[in-house]
């Protein structure tokens, strides 16, 4: 599903690979998938608490995820500048509870990692990362590291690959 309606493009723009650049609107912009993502996001967030997401590249797919889990949610604003310093955020850290943090895509998990330290300082319990699309750039090592697990539905290579 995903791996067929997501697309890769060559970009100058990105910074980490060069070469691809992931364009998820086909997923953010089409209910039906939309569904079928939150529907998968749903099932690998069993057991958690609560959901968090970072910026508004995400909020689409955290607020989906939360409609199909029916978790609480917290969003914090820009990637820019440190969790809890960028701007207003919606939602609360319930301390001791375990927190499943969902994002789009990601490249080396410094804006997951961030959020980990922030919700960690806050008292929530952090074990897993939810990506739609991690684009193999050193994610997991980095999440690894903070005893974080990363899941993602897709892979870089993976929307390479169907291209094909």
């Amino acid at each position: 599903m995903l791996i067929s309606t997501a697309t890769v493009h060559r970009s100058s723009r990105d910074r980490i690979r060069r070469d691809r650049f992931v364009d998820l609107a086909p997923v953010y912009t089409d209910p039906g998938k939309l569904q079928q993502v939150a529907e998968e996001l749903a099932r690998m967030v069993r057991g958690a608490d609560q959901l968090a997401s970072i910026g508004l590249g995400s909020l689409t797919f955290l607020t989906a995820t939360s409609l199909q889990s029916r978790l609480p949610m917290l969003v914090l604003g820009a990637t820019h500048e440190p969790p809890g310093t960028e701007g207003p955020s919606i939602g609360t850290v319930t301390p001791g509870k375990r927190v499943a943090i969902i994002h789009d895509v990601t490249n080396t998990g410094e804006t997951i990692a961030r959020l980990v330290s922030f919700l960690r300082a806050s008292g929530g319990t952090v074990e897993t990362a939810f990506v739609v699309v991690d684009r193999e750039a050193g994610a997991r090592l980095r999440l690894s590291k903070l005893s974080v697990s990363l899941t993602a539905i897709a892979t870089l290579s993976d929307l390479v690959a169907a291209r094909r």
